[in-house]
């Protein structure tokens, strides 16, 4: 038969054991899923936060061009005159292109723009306009577009600017393409011209899409994570690897789901795991104004690198504790006896959170001590639980909720609100003049004015919570009969008040209670504080009134 020494010292390893495997598990299964929350957060942050950039930029482009577009149909005084007045034409042309360049300059990354009209519309005549520049900073230079008559709609060559706007009838952007006149990579905002359903021609601008490239080149997640661009299809518009215009799904067969994952609308904010190269890695995408998809990809290895290092430590740390416990209990567990099942069963009711334990009978010895030192921890730990209870969300001085219970209602509250509307009011009180009671009388006759008025607004309230939320100032969260019956409950706080105030005999009996009442609006607060913010707002100018009124006559008059 195993002695109760060597039962006790197993007893004690496997609980230190359990105990560090529960704990550790725990520790590594929550951080595992904040690792995760917090990768995906960081990738689709990074996506967010570039694709905001790039929409400001494109948007800025497709707005100057349909403002364009829009002062060339209303400033056309007519088409005829266009096509045979060649001084009107010219005067036109110049006009527009003066305007057009004063848009241009204040969009920054345009370095081209165009208005090219109809030649049919023009009985054959040419007409238009391109200035392009080599940079923002640069000035712009008149220039020549390419004759779309060398062209067709079914094959649209370099001039796809001419007739992707005519067959899509509204404004677009063209797919990144080289330019060899400009020597530059360039995507394009192409809006088509109409007078009614008469067609006049189209407006354009161009990006120098090699920045953009740079941008998306120049973005770093973890270690060795990098960014790309694909079109609608998944197609490689621009990667760090692949070459362009090849399908991602060329190099990893499980991207073949990334497509399908690209199209579904709630996919953004996600992420998706794949395999590329034979490294497991994670994506997150977010879309632009322009149908390209910026992509930020990094080895799930980095990403849960963190995670590793985590559960090896918590393993280490688990392990070094086992051995520190196991030495000590063999060094003092031969002076250990009998009465050590009673403590241990005692320490486990404690453990367990019941306080109210029969402890072995004190001996002169290291048990004895331990049960006297037990029972002065017992009846520490209910002292101090029954104090923090106490003063966790109860005001001492007037027995209300304090701020700590106000702040923790007013979370609920916000919580209630994300989930759906309610129906609830706040009176922000603050006692007038206590300042002048505790200097002219004592803080002893100030406390018993604030609980004179706290009393009375908890009888007038008595159906709804109130919090002592600073030295003089309460406040009442009104739901259910008491928010119906509100306007009612602040004419009856009235009438008592002033009752009151005739029966007192001592400046310290009177109430005299700013107050600011005001219900929650959906459409206006956006939280519970903006309902404080505007009760609060409400109280402070009826307190003003109240230090101007005949409220506050005999206490100016003994002042």
């Amino acid at each position: 038969m195993k002695s109760i020494q060597s039962k006790f010292i197993l007893l004690t390893v496997i609980a230190i054991i359990l105990s560090v495997s529960i704990i550790g598990g725990f520790a590594v299964v929550n951080f595992t899923r904040e690792a995760e929350y917090s990768s995906t957060a960081i990738m689709n942050l990074t996506c967010q936060e570039q694709m905001w950039a790039m929409n400001k930029q494109l948007a800025s482009v497709s707005e100057s061009v349909d403002i364009m577009g829009d002062y060339v149909k209303h400033r056309l005084f007519s088409v005829e005159k266009m096509k045979n007045d060649p001084d009107y034409r010219e005067s036109f042309e110049e006009q527009m292109a003066l305007i057009f360049e004063d848009l241009a300059l204040s969009t920054p990354p345009c370095v081209s723009f165009y208005i090219r009209y109809d030649s049919a519309l023009l009985g054959g005549q040419e007409s238009e306009v391109l200035r392009i520049r080599k940079d923002e900073f640069s000035p712009f230079e008149d220039s020549k577009l390419e004759d779309v008559n060398q062209y067709s709609a079914k094959d649209p060559g370099n001039v796809e600017w001419w007739y992707n706007p005519i067959e899509t009838g509204t404004g677009t952007w063209i797919e990144p393409y080289y330019d060899k006149g400009m020597d530059m990579y360039l995507i394009s905002y192409v809006r088509p011209l109409y007078e009614g359903d008469q067609f006049l021609g189209i407006a354009g601008m161009d990006i120098d899409f090699s920045k953009m490239i740079q941008t998306i080149s120049d973005i770093k997640v973890y270690e060795t994570g990098y960014a790309y661009l694909t079109d609608t299809e998944g197609t490689v518009i621009y990667h760090p690897v692949l070459k362009e215009g090849t399908p991602i799904t060329d190099n990893a067969m499980e991207l073949q789901s990334a497509i399908s994952f690209f199209e579904k609308s709630n996919s953004e904010g996600t992420t998706f795991t794949y395999s590329f190269n034979g490294v497991k890695k994670q994506m997150a995408f977010a879309t632009m104004n322009n149908g390209m998809r910026i992509v930020i990809a990094a080895p799930d290895s980095e990403i849960k690198g963190s995670v590793i290092n985590i559960t090896r430590q918590t393993v280490l740390s688990g392990l070094l504790i086992i051995a520190i416990f196991s030495f000590v209990i063999m060094l003092v567990c031969n002076r250990i006896v009998k009465p050590l099942r009673k403590l241990v069963n005692a320490a486990e009711q404690i453990i367990g959170g019941n306080f109210e334990v029969e402890f072995p009978p004190e001996t002169k010895d290291e048990v004895g001590t331990l049960t006297v030192s037990m029972k002065k921890m017992v009846g520490h730990l209910k002292r101090y639980i029954n104090e923090l209870n106490g003063l966790a969300f109860r005001d001492s001085l007037t027995g209300v909720k304090n701020k700590t219970a106000y702040d923790s209602a007013i979370a609920d509250l916000d919580r209630e609100l994300e989930e759906q509307n309610l129906e609830f009011g706040l009176v922000i009180c603050d006692t007038n003049n206590l300042k002048h009671i505790n200097d002219t009388y004592g803080h002893e006759q100030g406390n018993l004015y604030l609980q004179k008025a706290c009393r009375l607004i908890c009888e007038i309230y008595k159906n709804s919570p109130v919090y002592r939320i600073g030295g003089d100032e309460f406040a009442v969260i009104l739901k259910g009969k008491d928010y119906q019956n509100r306007y009612q409950l602040m004419e009856a706080f009235d009438e008592e008040a002033e009752a009151q105030n005739r029966r007192a005999q001592n400046p310290w009996d009177e109430i005299h209670v700013a107050r600011g009442m005001v219900f929650y609006e959906p459409g206006r607060d956006v939280d519970a504080e903006a309902v404080f913010r505007r009760a609060d707002a409400k109280m402070y100018l009826t307190k003003q009134k109240m230090k101007m009124g005949a409220d506050f006559k005999e206490i100016s008059a003994a002042e």
